[in-house]
């Protein structure tokens, strides 16, 4: 028994040892198995995803009329660098998880990583996953800790088996789709609906998957900013500073952030999106982004987006959310028949109409667009066109990143950069930007008249003066522009992103206060789109020159376009308003009895001719509203714009004159059966406003060198008790007048104009 025991054991050793073998065979071959063919993990089809070299593949346009329909053919290895060219190699093969091996962890392990009930991380699993990778920065252990990047791409794998499972069914699906907020559902379907011919690596021809994993990241970037208890977007500190700031959150998730979105060490996925580098990606990155959004928010206890199912869609509410308020006033251009801006709009609103009527004009706005627009980026032009012409957010979400880089392009390429150098997001180095002049000093921007001052920008000799104005206008203006990419890419259109993302979900989600068509906030956002449309016409009309862009007529409204939103633009148009209104107010003043004239203050009183001469002085050759804005006068007023930004209370002191002497003809008018009480006001109104304009325009012709700054908060004061008082305590009104022409700060400026005059 004893014998048999003995061998019985020994056969059941072995049996085991060959097992092991076995085991240990069938898994090598699978593992040569999925490395050579890349393992199955879609959703829906056996489509493979970035587990080989991605084989990218490059744009092929058709003739025919839509050519969103065109398919994308793979070419040879070497063209597979078309879409991420113009990011570091390290980075670009962990965007294409070209470095990405299969995990020593057993199944089993992954499923802990993810809870597939609330698609959220679980935290115990993810510590676990981050300890056993994680380790300091090298040689700077007071840095906090990261991934690499291989195994933050095999995080976002995970993440998309999860989002995704292989072979899952419609009763599947549908139940995945019930446990996400509707923002998530709208990208998902935002793929699905613009992916009819996704490759079988996961990155499709159309840009759907790259276009929401931008927006995506917008979502994740307002979680982080809910987390620190940042409610005004646009405003919030620094990302870097927000992930460190999150409370309620494990580190291990802190970590995953880091490696995502910081530069250097990181992925600084968002950065590569959002300026423009990036045109496509794996579908993992984006499931990464969702997972990571829906757990941070369910930290801090945030169940929605800005908004789900609760959504509020008053109309009132929707413009404060999203930060409307300088469309509202960007869309009133359009209305305004003389003025260059509202040209603009009209003719963008006009090519709008066109490219959705005329299969014609569509192609040959297309073909005009894609000789300056790199290669690299031209399906997302195809994308923009063809699937968001009727959701302006999304279109200026993706049209303003095709378009910084094609500028990019275009700057390099004018000011002598070898390619490949200031043109490729590379690891530790700042790259010329779109905006960002918060930090202009660390790089260059695209729109700045100098590369180094005093180097020029060539790029403004390219594209030419009314180019560089309207390109500046929309988005690196300095004062009250629209700020598009700026703008959408910190969150302040959000509320409308998530609405139109709704739009591409299936019919049978849909409600009535869900579709964008029905809000008639979102409105105003129209009139973003028609400006990058003829941003898009104007850049490439203007570095091809010579070519042909279309109607005579159209080509002439494109010349005559002048800046709109700068310091001096804005400064000159505040001038102009308070000189016009003081005129009206001279003829009001003429037409009554003058028997009181000057009788109160008349020591302000300042001649109307004194003030226009100072005005012209200040602003010589930017004045003239007539003729082309000329490569000159973008050098000039870059100067006059520099002066400018240093004087902030004295442009904020200009803009106030001009509305209150605006306000004073109004009242006047009214007061017309009111003879003695009109006359008062108005001698008084004119002899003071006149003089705080005086003030205005001598602080800003030589700064604190004759008028100091407390001369322009005096003013400021006097300037807000009048405009208030004036209305219902004349009396009141006229001691505040009287109190300023005595202060000990005025009387100076005073014997000054008396002299001068």
């Amino acid at each position: 028994m004893l014998g048999t025991s003995r061998a019985g054991e020994i056969f059941t050793s072995r049996a085991i040892v060959y097992n092991k073998i076995g085991l240990v065979i069938v898994w090598f071959l699978l593992c040569v198995i999925h490395g050579s063919s890349g393992l199955q993990i879609s959703a829906s089809s056996s489509r493979r995803v970035g587990m080989v070299p991605h084989p990218m593949v490059q744009y092929a346009a058709s003739s025919q009329e839509d050519q969103s329909s065109s398919n994308v053919t793979p070419n040879q290895e070497e063209e597979g660098l078309l879409y991420f060219r113009y990011v570091d190699d390290n980075v670009a093969r962990s965007l294409q998880m070209t470095t990405f091996e299969s995990s020593s962890h057993p199944l089993e392990r992954e499923l802990i990583l993810i809870d597939l009930r609330t698609l959220r991380f679980q935290p115990s699993g993810l510590d676990d996953f981050v300890l056993r990778r994680c380790c300091p920065v090298p040689h700077d252990e007071a840095q906090p800790s990261m991934l690499t990047l291989t195994d933050l791409a095999e995080l976002a794998l995970y993440c998309d088996r999860a989002l995704f499972p292989k072979n899952a069914s419609k009763d599947q699906e549908e139940a995945r789709s019930s446990r996400l907020p509707k923002w998530a559902r709208g990208l998902i379907h935002l793929v699905e609906e613009t992916d009819a011919s996704n490759n079988e690596y996961g990155t499709n021809n159309t840009g759907g998957v790259a276009v929401a994993t931008l927006v995506a990241m917008n979502f994740l970037e307002s979680a982080i900013r809910r987390g620190v208890q940042q409610r005004t977007a646009g405003r919030a500190p620094l990302l870097k500073d927000m992930v460190e700031q999150l409370s309620d959150v494990p580190q291990s998730q802190k970590v995953v952030l880091r490696t995502l979105l910081l530069p250097n060490q990181g992925l600084n996925l968002r950065n590569l999106l959002w300026h423009g580098f990036l045109t496509a990606l794996p579908r993992q990155w984006l499931s990464l982004v969702i997972i990571l959004t829906l757990t941070i928010d369910h930290h801090h206890h945030h169940h929605d987006m800005t908004t789900d199912d609760n959504t509020d869609t008053n109309n009132d509410q929707d413009v404060q959310h999203d930060n409307l308020e300088s469309i509202l006033e960007f869309q009133r251009y359009e209305q305004k028949e003389s003025s260059p801006l509202g040209d603009m709009l009209r003719h963008g609103r006009q090519l709008h109409m066109e490219l959705q009527q005329n299969g014609a004009e569509k192609r040959r706005f297309m073909d005009t667009c894609q000789e300056v627009i790199p290669p690299s980026h031209q399906h997302l032009l195809h994308f923009a066109v063809n699937h968001c012409l009727d959701k302006p957010a999304l279109f200026a979400a993706v049209v303003s990143t095709l378009l910084e880089h094609t500028l990019r392009i275009l700057w390099c390429r004018a000011n002598g950069f070898e390619e490949g150098s200031m043109d490729v997001a590379r690891v530790g180095q700042y790259y010329v930007t779109l905006d960002g002049h918060g930090q202009r000093d660390r790089h260059h921007l695209l729109l700045s008249p100098y590369v180094d001052y005093p180097t020029k920008n060539e790029l403004t000799l390219q594209l030419g003066g009314p180019t560089m104005a309207y390109l500046t206008d929309l988005f690196a203006s300095s004062s009250g522009g629209p700020n598009i990419r700026a703008t959408i890419s910190h969150g302040m259109w959000d509320r409308s992103l998530i609405k139109e993302l709704v739009q591409y979900m299936v019919p049978d989600e849909m409600t009535t206060t869900d579709a964008i068509c029905t809000n008639s906030s979102h409105v105003p956002l129209m009139s973003v789109t028609h400006a990058l449309l003829t941003a898009l016409e104007m850049i490439a009309c203007s570095a091809l020159s010579s070519r042909d862009c279309g109607a005579s007529s159209e080509a002439e409204v494109l010349k005559q376009y002048r800046p709109n939103f700068s310091y001096a633009a804005t400064t000159i148009n505040d001038v102009d308003r308070a000189l016009q209104s003081l005129n009206e107010l001279a003829l009001l003043n003429a037409e009554q009895d003058n028997a009181d004239e000057d009788s109160i203050c008349p020591e302000l009183y300042t001649p109307i001719s004194v003030l226009e001469n100072l005005h012209r002085s200040l602003f010589v050759g930017l004045s003239s509203s007539s003729g082309e804005w000329t490569v000159e006068q973008v050098f000039v007023e870059y100067h006059t714009n520099v002066a400018l930004a240093d004087c902030g209370a004295a442009r904020t002191l200009l803009c106030e004159v001009a509305h209150a002497l605006e306000s004073a003809v109004v009242v006047l008018q009214q007061q017309q059966q009111q003879r003695g009480q009109q006359q008062q006001y108005g001698n008084t109104t004119w002899n003071l406003y006149s003089f705080l304009l005086l003030v205005t325009l001598a602080y800003l012709e030589d700064k604190e060198k004759q008028v100091p700054i407390k001369a322009v908060e005096r003013s400021r004061m006097c300037l807000s008790t009048y405009s208030t008082f004036s209305k219902r305590n004349m009396d009141r009104a006229i001691k505040a007048a009287r109190i300023y022409a005595q202060a000990k700060v005025i009387r100076p400026l005073i014997v000054q104009k008396d002299n001068q005059l």
